[in-house]
């Protein structure tokens, strides 16, 4: 995950935002780094709120944005220690956090879940297109090294030891030679689990939408039939180096959603 301030725009309409937050969740980098995450996220909230104006509801877009960064600090007190940077997913619970001030801001103007996980979506897609394609796509075969496949085994056996409650959990599933070159199941998700304690369980499913973009951009060809977030009995992560990815947004959610 970059550590790097990232900046996006959509249209012109959206105003800089950081999706990679600059500190980590972990005892003193929690207070050491406050006012910085809380910073971050407001950049969230006027992306946000540019994207709710873009869409006809400009009516309540600045009161998204204010009621969201709000409701920001206690959901950022929710989140639980998985051991800081050294923990390869700790950037995840930040955006988890941004996703449920989202929905808090969202509903106390009448919208939904679905509305906070698309804005989300929108502006984390756009963080994408504003990166390097070339560098994306070296990013994305560097997954497929045979040294980057033993380190997601490692990763995935390590997570067996539940260090940390809100953590994680996989298996890593080798390459079949034909359908995908590796992959793993993720057996707990810490997204899950966050969003569900603090009340934000509809917009899981929201958020894993995101690993398209970010596939198909990377070209690391993921396919996934079946995630936490939706009911199933894990999230299966399948990876071939190449193939399209057209799954996204558009087609993951139905119009009754």
């Amino acid at each position: 995950m970059r550590s790097r301030r990232s900046f996006l725009g959509l249209c012109a309409l959206l105003p800089c935002m950081d999706l990679a937050p600059r500190a980590a969740l972990c005892g003193s980098w929690e207070t050491a780094h406050r006012r910085e995450l809380l910073e971050d996220f407001r950049g969230v909230s006027e992306g946000a709120a540019r994207w709710l104006a873009a869409t006809g509801r400009e009516d309540r877009a600045r009161a998204v944005a204010e009621d969201s960064r709000r409701a920001f600090p206690a959901l950022l007190d929710a989140v639980p220690d998985i051991g800081g940077p050294s923990n390869r997913n700790h950037v995840y619970l930040v955006q988890s956090a941004w996703l449920a001030a989202l929905c808090r801001g969202m509903e106390a103007s009448g919208l939904t879940a679905r509305d906070a996980g698309h804005a989300f979506y929108v502006l984390a897609e756009a963080d994408l297109l504003r990166q390097d394609p070339a560098a994306l796509l070296a990013q994305g075969a560097a997954e497929f090294t045979p040294q980057a496949r033993d380190a997601l085994r490692a990763w995935a056996e390590w997570t067996a030891l539940r260090t940390w409650p809100g953590d994680w959990v996989a298996r890593y599933v080798p390459g079949d030679g034909e359908a995908y070159d590796h992959g793993y199941d993720m057996l707990e998700c810490g997204v899950v689990k966050y969003l569900r304690a603090v009340d934000a369980a509809p917009a899981a499913r929201f958020y894993c939408l995101n690993d398209f973009p970010r596939s198909r951009l990377k070209g690391t060809g993921l396919r996934r039939e079946s995630t936490l977030a939706q009911g199933g009995p894990v999230c299966d992560f399948r990876y071939k180096r190449g193939r399209p990815v057209t799954r996204g947004w558009n087609t993951e959610v139905p119009a009754s959603a």
